[in-house]
This record gives structure tokens, sequence and C-alpha cells, in this order.
């Protein structure tokens, strides 16, 4: 479905916008990027792919989950204490990710780094590996910093076993591939696009279907409540196609109040209930010595529990009406209405 969405959006982008989309940002997926460039979409003018700088900073926990497993499977043990344990594979990763974010736009730099880490991390007292770490007083490596200071190195502490950093060589080698650091260079994200489908699928559910003009007002409102909050959304609902989706803010509102309110009481129902068999156990213990006093306490907390019972019920049937009452009109205005939208920016005014 993306590559489809994408060749789409990309072979109408000059025709509808007057605009060439020259640079594709993805999350290491490469389908779309091929289906673009063998389509050729622009003719003799190419497409860049560039990858999300956090997902390629995932890839190195990925890399070394598997390399463990793997070499478990061949019989071969890289995980336990002093080697590839789970909180020293999240440690290789972040410093990973840091040796990235740390050298944006800068290649050779990034790549020095990411070798950099591998080779710390398996320096010994008799072989230290700290020519690729930065130098001087500010250095994060202590051996470096050391040096600069006039200090003598501290020990090497926690390293990690030759045969595990042999077994590393090959991972860090691939994530340090000149190709792969060029195309996250830029330090670029998917944060944005990720942050605005959260708000899409927010107005309307992916598990489920939605006719096309739902997804459109779901889109419209997505944009508007990205760019300039709920507010946006209220002033250009009345002028909008007049579509109503089960999942609209309005109702959402109205819907989010209601659950709000009966989350609550329930809360406090829950608590009448510990505090009525907590007053149970204490009236089994006094039993006859129970005075007037403790049985109207009871009766009061009861009354109490009722009373709330009665109001959780009352708003869990308003609930209910409200719900069937959105999903009516919402089917009613799908099959009545003749209104159409060309893009979701056409319903924000």
């Amino acid at each position: 479905m993306e590559v489809e969405a994408a060749l789409t959006m990309f072979q109408r982008s000059w025709a509808k916008h007057g605009l060439r989309y020259t640079t594709v940002l993805s999350d290491g997926d490469s389908r779309t990027f091929h289906a673009l460039s063998e389509a050729e979409v622009y003719g003799f003018i190419q497409i860049d792919k560039k990858d999300c700088i956090n997902h390629v900073h995932k890839r190195m926990g990925a890399a070394l989950r598997n390399l463990v497993d793997k070499k478990k499977a061949q019989g071969e043990s890289l995980g336990g204490r002093g080697k590839l344990t789970q909180e020293k594979i999240k440690k290789i990763a972040n410093y990973y990710g840091y040796a990235l974010r740390s050298n944006i736009n800068d290649v050779p730099a990034m790549k020095r780094a990411v070798e950099a880490t591998l080779l710390h991390m398996t320096s010994t007292d008799d072989a230290p590996k700290h020519s690729k770490c930065p130098e001087g007083a500010s250095s994060w490596c202590k051996y470096n910093r050391a040096l600069a200071n006039g200090e003598s190195p501290p020990s090497h502490k926690n390293a990690l076993p030759a045969c595990v950093g042999a077994a590393l060589e090959p991972v860090f080698a691939r994530l340090s591939d000149e190709s792969l650091l060029a195309r996250c260079c830029e330090g670029k994200t998917q944060n944005a696009s990720e942050s605005l489908h959260s708000v899409i699928w927010t107005q309307t559910s992916k598990n489920g279907n939605a006719s096309l003009e739902s997804v459109k007002r779901a889109a419209a409102e997505a944009v508007a409540i990205y760019n300039q909050g709920r507010r946006a959304t209220n002033e250009s609902t009345p002028e909008t196609s007049g579509l109503l989706d089960p999942n609209s803010s309005d109702h959402v509102v109205v819907l989010t109040q209601l659950r709000e309110q009966v989350s609550s009481l329930q809360k406090q129902l829950s608590l009448k209930d510990q505090q009525l068999l907590a007053k149970d156990k204490q009236i089994a213990e006094l039993k006859a010595h129970m005075s007037s006093d403790e049985r109207n306490a009871r009766e009061k907390m009861q009354a109490e529990k009722k009373k709330h019972s009665e109001v959780v019920q009352d708003l869990m049937n308003k609930l209910l009406t409200l719900q069937k009452q959105i999903a009516a009109k919402a089917k009613s205005n799908r099959k009545n209405t003749t209104a159409t939208t060309d893009s979701p920016s056409s319903l924000i005014t």
C-alpha cells in the first residue's frame, strides 16, 4: 500500500502542485524507493534516498540481539555475564546512536566514532585501543582524558572478551559503511510524519473499514489540530462538507468526558468496596459489641455505594445511547450526502 501511495503522490506532484519530490526519507524499507526509481516518475531527474537516523540507530540493537540468538543456535555463547547481556546491548546501541548524532554532516568523523566504540569496549591494559577515541581533556574516553591531563590511565574494567569483539566486527563494519552513513548523516528523522499520522488515526481507527470521505475528514482534522490545535477544527467544522464521522472531534470530546466521569466514579466505587470490606471485617470481630455509630456508618457507606452505582449505570446508559446516535447519524450522512472534497487541505479554512 505504501508503494502504491508513493507512486500516486509522486506521479501527480508536478501536474497538481508544480513541484518534484527529489528526496525520500525512509525507515530502511527500500521497496518504495526502488519502485519510484524503476518508474522514473520524473524522467531523467533521479530521486535520492535518505534514512531516518532513529531507525538506523535501532539497527545496532536489533543486529546484536540477532547475533546472540544466531550464535546460541550454533552452540556458541555470546550472552551472559561479562559478554553481551541485554544491558550491554542497550549501551552499545546508545553509543552507536551518540556516534551518529554527534557527527552530523561529517561521514568520515561519523565512521571513526562508530569504529572507536568497538575498539574502546574491547581495550585491555595489555592492549589499549584508543587511537580513534577523541583526544584532549574533554574527551569522553577516560584513557585519552587521563593522558591529556598528564595522569596515569585508569585500569580497563568490564572489557568485552576477544571472542565477542571478533563476533562484533562484521556488525560494526556493516553499520559503519560509508554509503549507509551518508544516507543518515544529515540527522533527519520521521518524527514529524509519525506524529501527524498518530493524530490522523485518533480521528478514525486503522483497525476497521472506513469510507474515503471519513478518511479525508480525519486527515483534514488532523492537519488542523497538528498545525493550530483543536480550536482550528472547531472553527472549520461548520464550513466543511457536513460529513459526520463517529470519531470526529466534537463527538470525541463528548464521549471522552463521559468516559472520564464513568472511570472516576468506578474508582470511587472500588474505594467504597474496599472500605466496606474493611468495615465488615471489623464488624465480624466486634459482633455483639458493635455500637449504633458503627451500624450507622456502615449503612451510610452502603447508601453511598448504591448511589454511586446508580450514577455510573446512568452514565453508562447515556454513553451507549450517544454512541448509537453518532453511529446512526454517520451512517445516514454517508448514504445521503453528495458532498465531495478534492483534498484534505480543502476542508481547512
